[in-house]
């Protein structure tokens, strides 16, 4: 017999009593009491016919004589297999979406559907101009709409169960600094004054209400006053690496200097962590054993809440695995993470179990030991580092061969992962492979193309990742190889860190404008190039990335100098700000005024905008 036991005063503690002839199951939660339902029929369906767990993910607790207690009472997930309103109670799990009255980055949307009218002082004033990628939170514009948007579809609020509201600037590196917000106190690179000044006034005005400001970017830098009792923060983790001893690496004691500064501010700290590599959502992301690490110590804090930001609405390879062992992790965060994926993977794929699981435990084995630092931003380049090129078309052959021996479910989901996987041979092609044998690239472009059948894998990646833009870069030929009478010259840059990457100025090889990681040599900095004496052709051309969404730019201007002459100059027409803008620009610069037994110096200079960078894949004359 199962017993259900309801029991207030244990809050969000739960309780399994098991004896020879009854199972009580008691919580004091009501959220609790129909997880740990749902942990019951998920455990007992491992061994009992009669009950049906299919499509339940793995229990994260015992069903014999267990106790413990949500330490976590918010637990969100931002990734494609966390979408499904129906099952946040079955996993205990929360979403921004669904959970959140108000997320920060849709403050736009509230803006757009007030009925108060905006004008230009709702945007915050950069260098004296009006600009509308960033707010001004001293705005009394603004301020009405978000008071006048949480008193109609919120109202005042039960201070038993309030909403959440999240105040935070849009997501770039712009501090509004407007009379008003400087006289609060704001600078060029710090928004929190205002922000937390427009917080605390909605925080008095809803005392019913949940407000967060944030740790992020332009509000990095904490108030300098205490919160109100009904003001959290929510804190990124993104200067902390992602790897498995990350309480060593160097930013780790700022990190937590500033999560134990702000609990003297607030009791309410949330953690804004990551599990993805946001520039390749295709390529397996071996996360799950540093994640727990992280879990484990923002427990240990007293951190109240987690928000881990995966691929949001967009396909990730094993997505649904690692989604289940998170929100499995968020309950129990002392989770035997190996054992719990290779049950889920038994579950949902029972006729490749073993080879995923083995393959899986692997790549996390290896980071872990290791102590490899996952990408939070990387190309093909930094996921080799974990990745073994071999092991990685072993374990894709394998599984595509075995694929078709599956039916149903586990096939669809295995077309959908094989598919993905594709891309990641085409990136390692791309980078080790010269010339790319055409014949190999063209299997898997055919395999890749089938991601037209899956609504949320259109695109590879956070930002500007069309897979059909992908693809088309492929099958241009000029995008694999270019004769450049250049090929293999050494060419010697001034800075150590870019001369090491000098070898693929010359290596026949362009990059794909849609992927500023392979191929590409990146520069923030002034670049200073030395070339041998070039003893044919007029022409010295360089192959360059325009991107704004990446802050690449062309150069503000190019100068060719021999013995410290200059001989040509080029200038750059333009810098678009646009941030779907995406393209290559081959600059040709005319050298016929050379001296063909000198050297040749190329001096690039960055154009003046934030965070401004020069891309490079090939150089070569003609």
């Amino acid at each position: 017999m199962v017993r259900i036991n309801y029991a207030p005063d244990m809050g969000r503690s739960y309780r399994v009593d098991f004896s020879s002839s009854q199972l009580t199951l008691s919580a004091g939660n009501k959220d609790v009491m129909l997880w740990l339902c749902y942990q019951f029929i998920s455990k007992v369906a491992e061994s009992d016919r009669r009950f049906n767990a299919t499509d339940l993910p793995p229990a994260a607790i015992e069903m014999d004589n267990t106790s413990g207690e949500m330490t976590f009472e918010f637990r969100g997930i931002s990734s494609p297999s966390n979408n499904n309103e129906d099952l946040f109670g079955v996993a205990a799990s929360h979403s921004v979406d669904y959970h959140w009255a108000l997320w920060g980055h849709n403050l736009r949307k509230v803006i757009k559907q007030s009925n108060i009218k905006a004008g230009k002082d709702i945007y915050a004033e950069i260098n004296g101009q009006r600009d509308t990628t960033q707010l001004c939170f001293s705005s009394k514009t603004l301020y009405s709409i978000i008071e006048d948007y949480i008193a109609d579809q919120w109202g005042e609020g039960d201070a038993n169960a309030p909403e959440r509201f999240t105040i935070m600037p849009m997501d770039n590196r712009h501090a509004c600094t407007c009379s008003l917000c400087t006289a609060a106190g704001n600078t060029a690179d710090n928004a929190t004054p205002a922000v937390t000044d427009m917080v605390v006034r909605l925080a008095n005005r809803f005392p019913k209400q949940m407000f967060f400001t944030t740790a992020y970017i332009t509000t990095r830098k904490r108030p300098t006053q205490k919160l109100p009792d009904n003001v959290g923060v929510l804190i990124s983790a993104m200067d902390l690496p992602m790897t498995y001893d990350f309480k060593s690496s160097p930013e780790f004691s700022d990190f937590d200097s500033s999560i134990k500064a702000w609990q003297q501010l607030t009791s309410t700290i949330y953690i804004w962590d990551y599990a993805r590599n946001f520039d390749d959502y295709l390529t397996p992301y071996p996360c799950l054993n540093i994640l727990q690490q992280r879990i484990l110590y923002y427990q240990q804090l007293g951190v109240k809440g987690i928000l881990i930001n995966g691929s949001e609405e967009k396909y990730s390879t094993l997505d649904d695995m690692q989604t289940a062992t998170i929100q499995a992790l968020l309950t129990n965060p002392e989770l035997d993470i190996d054992k719990y994926t290779r049950t889920y993977l038994h579950r949902f794929y029972p006729k490749t179990a073993d080879i995923i699981g083995d393959y899986y435990s692997q790549l996390e084995n290896k980071v872990k030991e290791q102590n490899i630092v996952l990408p939070y931003y990387g190309g093909i380049e930094d996921e080799l580092t974990y990745i073994d090129i071999s092991d990685f078309e072993t374990f894709r052959t394998t599984l595509d061969s075995q694929a078709k021996q599956t039916t149903g479910d586990e096939r669809t989901r295995l077309n959908k992962m094989l598919t993905a996987l594709s891309f990641t041979s085409l990136e390692v092609m791309r980078l080790k492979d010269n010339p790319v044998s055409l014949e190999k690239a063209a299997e898997q472009l055919e395999i890749l193309s089938g991601y037209e059948s899956f609504a949320d894998m259109q695109e590879s990646k956070e930002a500007l990742g069309s897979l059909e833009t992908y693809i088309e870069q492929w099958k241009d030929d000029t995008q694999n190889a270019i004769p450049n009478p250049l090929l293999g010259t050494t060419i010697q840059a001034q800075d150590k860190e870019q001369n090491a990457q000098c070898g693929k100025l010359t290596d026949g090889r362009l990059g794909f404008y849609s992927d500023y990681h392979t191929c590409w040599v990146l520069s923030r900095q002034p670049w200073q190039l030395t070339l041998p004496p070039i003893s044919k052709g007029s022409i010295l051309s360089l192959s360059l990335l325009v991107a704004p969404a990446w802050h690449i730019w062309q150069p503000q201007q190019i100068e060719i100098l021999q013995n410290n002459k200059v001989i040509a100059t080029w200038t750059t027409p333009s810098t678009p700000t646009d941030k779907s803008t995406l393209f290559r620009s081959f600059v040709e610069i005319n050298i016929n005024a050379a001296d063909k037994t000198l050297p040749i110096i190329i001096k690039m200079e960055p154009v003046t905008m934030e965070r401004a960078t020069i891309a490079c894949d090939e150089i070569t004359v003609y």
